[in-house]
């Protein structure tokens, strides 16, 4: 019987961490965890995207994702992750369980965007600042930022 009960155990343990299965190459995620931001990025001039044209200015693994960690008394920075949602055709950062206002994502191009992360619907940012303009999801949840 305990064979049993740690045998089923095993098995839904394995069956949940194939929920969250990401590969190092494609940085792709079936689910993202609770709390998440659902975006793309277009370049402000042309409008084309920098991730998902047919010729991309950026790779997703060039990305860098920083944030400021308000729970923690010293307020250290953490490294977010950043994912490629191939369903939704756009970029997810996870926030895990930790909620962060302030995200910085540093491009290739030594430059720094500044995302301030305004409200939450469900487990999903709605409406941030990205380089202090305003955006608003859309019906779908998915945010899109001009990049200059």
């Amino acid at each position: 019987m305990k064979r049993k009960s740690l045998f089923v155990l095993l098995l839904l343990t394995i069956a949940f961490a194939a929920c969250f299965k990401t590969t190092n190459d494609n940085r792709v995620v079936t689910e993202p965890p609770a709390g998440y931001l659902y975006f793309n990025v277009n370049d402000k001039t042309s409008g084309k995207d920098l991730f998902f044209s047919s010729n991309p200015a950026y790779n997703v693994k060039d990305i860098i994702v920083l944030a400021k960690n308000i729970n923690t008394a010293e307020k250290r920075i953490d490294t977010l992750g950043l994912f490629v949602d191939s369903s939704r055709n756009c970029l997810v950062i996870s926030f895990g369980w930790t909620f962060y206002p302030n995200i910085y994502i540093h491009f290739p191009d030594n430059i720094t965007d500044t995302l301030l992360v305004k409200s939450f619907v469900d487990n999903y940012a709605d409406s941030v600042y990205f380089n202090n303009k305003l955006y608003r999801a859309d019906s779908k949840g998915n945010l899109t930022f001009e990049k200059s």
